[in-house]
């Protein structure tokens, strides 16, 4: 946890999480999270998991099973970047809050055993702007949901070999 007040000056190599308890925190940030172009890997022995921030470099989620969770939640302001690539080996990627936007200016890559789950997951269904600036490759399962309001953006295209599954109203 990154306290009111306090600063986390990442390395530009790659912070490891392995803190996973059951719906626990890995990272919190009430503070200042510099990610200084680095990769945050997510690796928890066990359980379900949070994570706060509003934006990160690369981002890689690797949880202990495939029916395991990530939920994301921002700090403020209702939006969630990553400035580089989000890959999903093993797990679901989830958010918490449903009006958040979400955005990936990298790749997107879904592994065979990994879930980008903004439609019907854990917690809620997500409302908010969904928008992929690199290609998403997904091998496993992406589960989406946009409306004329807020309508998912894939600007790189889309590579599909695994589930994937939009309810656009």
């Amino acid at each position: 946890t990154i306290e009111s007040g306090g600063t986390y000056n990442a390395t530009s190599g790659t912070t490891t999480l392995t803190k996973g308890t059951g719906g626990g925190w890995s990272f919190k940030t009430d503070g200042t999270f510099n990610h200084n172009n680095g990769l945050v890997h997510l690796d928890p022995a066990a359980g379900d998991t949070h994570i706060k921030a509003n934006e990160f470099y690369d981002l890689k989620i690797e949880m202990s099973a495939a029916d395991k969770y990530v939920t994301v939640r921002d700090t403020s302001g209702n939006a969630i970047s990553i400035l580089g690539d989000l890959t999903v080996i093993y797990g679901r990627f989830e958010n918490y809050q449903a009006g958040d936007t979400f955005i990936v200016h990298g790749l997107t890559n879904i592994e065979a055993n990994g879930t980008f789950n903004f439609e019907d997951g854990q917690f809620v269904q997500h409302t908010g702007i969904v928008t992929h600036h690199g290609l998403v490759t997904n091998l496993g399962t992406y589960k989406t949901s946009s409306t004329a309001s807020n309508p998912n953006n894939f600007n790189g295209g889309v590579r599909n070999l695994g589930t994937f599954t939009s309810d656009d109203t």
